[in-house]
């Protein structure tokens, strides 16, 4: 029987209570348990519960089974709209908030319908870019956060301390003063192209570049020319042992605080990505702007994910990968952007959701054409 969205969230609450009791690692056991929640709440509005439970069935880790057994949810409890902004959620208490927000607004609106008889709504729920800003300026405000506590705050205060005080300059893509750099956009294939007309090594001494040309007038060009070409020769060289060791740093600061993404990746696969991150800190790779530290990054991580998650259909697999690929671009560099990196992974997770969606779409039509019918509808492909 269905309970009431107050109801759901508290038997919700009550399982992660359960994980932190019986002595488990309560972040891990989120992680793990995240998004079999949201595919279960998701199932229970197309399909039976039995059928639902017996899709999304809420296991610890281990393979144990919790003794907390999940009521249904209300049959308007839709999650659709707050889908990704779940998946981004780090911890229990703001998976439930997210949720309790969530059930809030569309009951004020049947009160609203049944008081004045209209059908005009209240404010709609806040959106994921919206929460996800109040959360980092929260972060700012706690900059004295102790070391214990959990990784996704860890995580927020070292990007802000990256990206604190530090204003990016429009033409840090390139050393040449008259060549304006074009507004960073949010999809990959720009990423690429960013990384194209940047030198091989691009480490931070460009910012003395940038900090010298910025205020050149075209007066004083032809005077600061030989001064500029003595400083791009020294960006041809090898980053110092001071550099690669400072770049290592932060890769290895970086990778501290993802334990619970890294737990969702096989071990021999990230071992396989940890030393070709390390390779690409060493070699001052990372020692450019945001943009180009994500490219970089994907092209090791995520790529190979996402080819994985084709073949394995494990999606909570890829989301991880998609949030270790936005932490490691925003803390592994020597400034970061943390709005961008939130509006980016945001916007990620939720294209995960739409492939997650597909599939299953495509499954369902290859169940019911059968296999000869979905033979034949590959080869015309």
């Amino acid at each position: 029987m269905a309970k009431s969205a107050d109801d759901f969230i508290q038997y919700l609450r009550a399982l992660f209570g359960e994980s932190r009791l019986q002595g488990r690692d309560p972040n891990s056991e989120f992680i793990h348990l995240r998004g079999i929640i949201i595919e279960f709440v998701s199932s229970c509005s197309r399909m039976t519960s039995a059928l639902a439970r017996e899709k999304c069935p809420l296991k610890f880790t281990d393979g144990s089974l919790p003794e907390t057994r999940l009521v249904l949810p209300p049959a308007d409890f839709n999650i659709e709209e707050e889908r990704a902004q779940l998946n981004a959620a780090s911890n229990a208490e703001e998976f439930l908030e997210i949720m309790k927000n969530r059930s809030t607004p569309k009951s004020a609106r049947k009160d609203s319908k049944k008081a004045h008889g209209k059908k005009h709504s209240i404010s709609p729920p806040e959106s994921p870019r919206s929460k996800v800003q109040k959360r980092l300026e929260a972060a700012v405000a706690s900059k004295t956060t102790s070391a214990n506590e959990d990784s996704a705050k860890k995580h927020i205060k070292l990007m802000i301390r990256g990206a604190s005080g530090v204003s990016s300059p429009s033409s840090t893509t390139s050393p040449y003063p008259l060549e304006p750099q074009q507004d960073t956009q949010m999809e990959d294939a720009s990423a690429l192209n960013a990384e194209k007309n940047l030198p091989a090594l691009c480490r931070s001494d460009i910012l003395e570049i940038v900090t010298a040309a910025q205020h050149i007038t075209a007066d004083q060009w032809e005077e600061f020319k030989p001064k500029l070409l003595s400083m791009l020769d020294q960006l041809q060289a090898d980053p110092t042992p001071k550099q690669s060791e400072a770049a290592v740093t932060r890769l290895q600061s970086a990778i501290s605080i993802i334990g619970p993404e890294r737990s969702l990746i096989p071990a021999e696969a990230w071992k396989e990505y940890e030393e070709k991150l390390i390779k690409k800190a060493k070699d001052g790779d990372f020692d450019a702007d945001w943009s180009t530290r994500r490219s970089k990054i994907g092209k090791i991580i995520w790529q190979e994910e996402e080819l994985v998650a084709m073949g394995s259909r494990d999606w909570d697999r890829l989301r991880a990968a998609a949030r270790t690929w936005t932490i490691l671009a925003e803390v592994t560099g020597p400034m970061g952007d943390e709005q961008l990196s939130n509006e980016w992974l945001l916007q990620k997770l939720g294209d995960v959701d739409f492939q997650e969606r597909l599939f299953a779409c495509r499954d369902r039509l290859m169940a019911i054409k059968g296999p000869s019918e979905a033979t034949d509808s590959e080869e015309v492909q």
